[in-house]
């Protein structure tokens, strides 16, 4: 098969404009209500998995962030704002969205010498189990926050939720319930499971391995988000009216 050169876009040839003034200031004043939005949520006070994300992403300190797929890096994308607290953040797809990333997240802390923090599901934590035998082997500096939905939270998003309960359970939910703690022992890391901010953030930016599992509901994350959103676009109304 051959393929003609034409085929190709060379971005040396391509020129751009500057966007308009109007435009660029209309995204401002909007990214400007997003941040009121997340930091006036009362939701995001309190605890659960939303919550944490955002709280995670401003106080980790000189180390990295290794964000798994699913839920987790939809509620760093979502809910994080801006920081300059010398972290750097770190993603992988796996062929099934879920697969290595413990072992992934050792690799980085081996690749960078940094300490890291691994934000992940109960399920893709699950799913590549052996992977932390890596962290414990080679004592890697690891964190593991853990958001334990007991399952498949992100199809809670999904259309697949519309299904019957029993199917939508056995199918997507999927719940494993299993007890971290004893597989904290297994590995000989450290375990918290704190129930309120405060006590999630004592346990973060420290030296050696631990788990930190933080329980909540499949439906949390959506209706957190589902609320922001609905309060966003009830206040952007006068920004529509503009136009």
């Amino acid at each position: 098969m051959q393929i003609s050169s034409e085929a190709f876009i060379s971005f040396h040839q391509l020129s751009f404009n500057p966007v308009k003034e109007e435009w660029l200031s209309e995204w401002q004043q909007r990214q400007h209500l997003a941040v009121n939005v997340l930091l006036a949520n009362k939701d995001l006070a309190s605890f659960n998995h939303s919550s944490v994300v955002k709280k995670l992403v401003s106080v980790l300190k000189k180390q990295n962030l290794f964000v798994a797929n699913s839920n987790a890096i939809r509620l760093v994308d979502r809910l994080t704002l801006p920081v300059s607290n010398d972290i750097r953040i770190f993603g992988n797809r796996g062929v099934n969205g879920i697969d290595g990333l413990n072992s992934t997240a050792a690799g980085i802390a081996v690749g960078t010498g940094r300490p890291i923090t691994l934000l992940i599901g109960d399920l893709a934590f699950f799913h590549d189990l052996t992977g932390i035998e890596m962290f414990r082997r080679y004592k890697l500096p690891v964190t593991v926050v853990l958001l334990n939905n007991n399952g498949g939270g992100i199809f809670s998003f999904l259309p697949q939720h519309q299904l019957p309960t029993q199917d939508f359970s056995t199918i997507f939910r999927t719940p494993q319930d299993l007890n971290f703690k004893y597989i904290a022992d297994f590995y000989d890391f450290d375990y918290a499971c704190p129930n309120d901010l405060s006590s999630f953030v004592h346990h973060l930016n420290r030296s050696g391995q631990q788990i930190i599992e933080v329980n909540d509901t499949q439906e949390s994350p959506v209706e957190v988000w589902r609320g922001l959103t609905r309060e966003y676009h009830n206040r952007s109304g006068y920004l529509d009216e503009r136009n």
